[in-house]
């Protein structure tokens, strides 16, 4: 198996889930053109650190990878020591490697769980501080006497300004969490 057929394998499972180079580029950490050289072919040998990442990225596993016709002849048939051993090293680094794609997803799947924790906590309280900014300004305009807002043009503008503004960070913020979804 190269570095070639590893990345034929990812191509195909970012193909097959539907991800874009850039959503790719976002989920494995791995800079967009970098992406683009390696899924273009550009980069004939990319790092094991690229690889790995793209791999967690698309959920590719080395067991993934269909069966190719071993180099090799069946162990059982080798006598060479020496062999064996290679063999055997050969082995534990595929499955050294594709133990570490998968600590990598789990660990990538964590880290946007608790990302998505945080933009729906901030979300409810941008909500929560929109409603009762909008609850005092409409109990200030329905009962002067209290006095909490002046009464003048240029007050009501700024407290409308700030429900704008509150508004809108709170939009952008469920945007994007739309977006990376």
């Amino acid at each position: 198996m190269t570095a070639s057929d590893i990345v034929d394998g990812i191509i195909q499972k970012k193909n097959a889930i539907g991800m874009n180079n850039q959503q790719l580029a976002d989920a494995s950490g791995i800079p967009k053109a970098t992406v683009d050289r390696v899924i273009r072919g550009d980069t004939p040998n990319p790092s094991m650190q690229t690889v790995l990442a793209l791999a967690a990225a698309v959920g590719y596993t080395f067991s993934n990878h269909p069966e190719q016709p071993s180099p090799v002849p069946d162990e059982s048939k080798i006598r060479d020591p020496a062999m064996l051993h290679i063999i055997n090293n050969y082995e534990r680094q595929l499955q050294s490697a594709d133990e570490r794609v998968k600590r990598v997803t789990s660990h990538f799947n964590m880290l946007l769980a608790e990302k998505n924790r945080w933009i729906q906590t901030l979300s409810t309280i941008i909500g929560i501080l929109i409603v009762g900014f909008i609850s005092l300004l409409l109990m200030d305009i329905a009962t002067p006497e209290l006095g909490w807002f002046p009464h003048d043009a240029s007050a009501i503008a700024i407290c409308i300004a700030i429900i704008a503004i509150l508004g809108l960070v709170g939009g952008v913020i469920l945007l994007r969490k739309k977006v990376k979804e």
